[in-house]
């Protein structure tokens, strides 16, 4: 069923004249039971691509895993933020950084480091 309906999609792609990139397409099964035992294709009768099945992967700027948890996508932004700050901290060396985050001494640099930093961890 569900192969049929990759069949259709790839036939109404191609009557519109948008080519689908298969290399970029996979299959991701999202359950309590994963079930592995399908094997998926895109592509012309005589030239049938086999989708490759992950266990994860990004959509929209969210990663998904097949047990639809986010820790992936949490870590990774946990990580970017904690690169920003970095960054942050090596380039304000003229400021007292562990007081500014702290104890919020100005309002100007936490401004800067708030905005930074939340631009990051937004979706």
């Amino acid at each position: 069923m569900l192969q049929r309906s990759c069949d259709r999609l790839f036939q109404w792609s191609n009557q519109w004249l948008l080519k689908l990139n298969v290399d970029k397409c996979k299959v991701l099964s999202i359950g309590i039971r994963n079930t592995t035992d399908f094997t998926y294709y895109l592509g012309d009768v005589n030239d049938r691509i086999e989708l490759e099945r992950t266990s994860s992967m990004k959509d929209l700027g969210v990663i998904i895993d097949c047990r639809l948890k986010f820790q992936g996508h949490i870590k990774l932004k946990i990580n970017k933020a904690y690169s920003m700050l970095g960054i942050l901290r090596r380039n304000l060396t003229t400021l007292d950084f562990e007081q500014l985050v702290v104890h919020h001494a100005s309002s100007t640099c936490t401004n800067i480091i708030m905005t930074t930093i939340r631009s990051v961890i937004k979706i």
